[in-house]
């Protein structure tokens, strides 16, 4: 899994630029439909689009950036339980003494 975290980090910029490249655009442009009657009605047919659009791409960026951190944390903790699985299985075979005698932690008797 570690491996496509950055794939992800990757993906949540180019949503964060995407979103500030439209929004920056938009606001180099200015309000270019005017404000006569058919600018109004452009902008009453264009504006709130125009904002959501903006606005669902930050929130991808948002959404990606916490699967990003929660596919990490997942990460860490599967790591973390296979190892103390790995020591647990050490400790069960070479039994609470430490002795790397019989499996019970008994030495072998001849």
């Amino acid at each position: 899994m570690d491996e496509q975290l950055p794939h992800l980090e990757y993906l949540q910029r180019r949503f964060q630029q995407i979103a500030g490249g439209l929004q920056g655009g938009l606001a180099r442009l200015g309000e270019p439909w005017g404000d006569d009657a058919p600018g109004r009605q452009f902008y009453e047919q264009y504006g709130r689009p125009a904002k959501m659009l903006i606005r669902s791409t930050k929130d991808m960026g948002d959404v990606v950036e916490s699967m990003h951190d929660g596919i990490n944390t997942m990460s860490a903790g599967l790591k973390n339980t296979e190892d103390q699985n790995s020591h647990n299985s050490q400790q069960l075979y070479r039994g609470t003494s430490g002795d790397a005698g019989n499996a019970d932690g008994g030495t072998r008797r001849h």
